[in-house]
């Protein structure tokens, strides 16, 4: 019999082949921890990136309420909403968990109205730091 069968029958191990299943499982726990680390990480980038689309449609809204409260009253480039607020969350009075607008009237040839129109109203609505603008242009 070989010497080294021999070590084998009578469950001895090698002196060399000691520890390779701590070794093993340490590299197998690294590998793991490795996907485990890199999809926490494309996660946390996706639950980003949702929630800011969230805010923008929100902003996009408060945006389009300046324009609709403005075509209400709106009659020249004059026309000026300097501040108003949605209340997002019902509360009655405005802070930091609603949406904000602003509404300008911009005359012909100036800040992206066209000259040949009689005037354009630009509304800018925010949510959470998030802003979008809606431009409507009037002949």
């Amino acid at each position: 019999m070989h010497p080294e069968n021999a070590d084998r029958a009578s469950g001895k191990l090698k002196w060399e082949n000691r520890g390779i299943a701590i070794y093993l499982a340490v590299i197998t726990m690294s590998i793991l921890l490795s996907i485990a680390f890199g999809m926490s990480a494309v996660s946390v980038g996706r639950i980003k990136n949702i929630t800011s689309m969230g805010n923008s449609v929100v902003a996009l809204y408060a945006a389009e309420t300046g324009i609709e409260q403005a075509l209400k009253e709106a009659s020249d480039e004059t026309y000026s909403i300097t501040h108003a607020y949605l209340d997002i969350n019902g509360n009655g009075y405005e802070d930091s968990q609603d949406a904000v607008f602003q509404v300008d009237g911009i005359a012909p040839g100036i800040g992206g109205c066209p000259a040949t129109y009689d005037y354009c109203l630009e509304s800018v609505g925010e949510y959470m730091s998030t802003r979008r603008t809606i431009q409507v242009e009037f002949k």
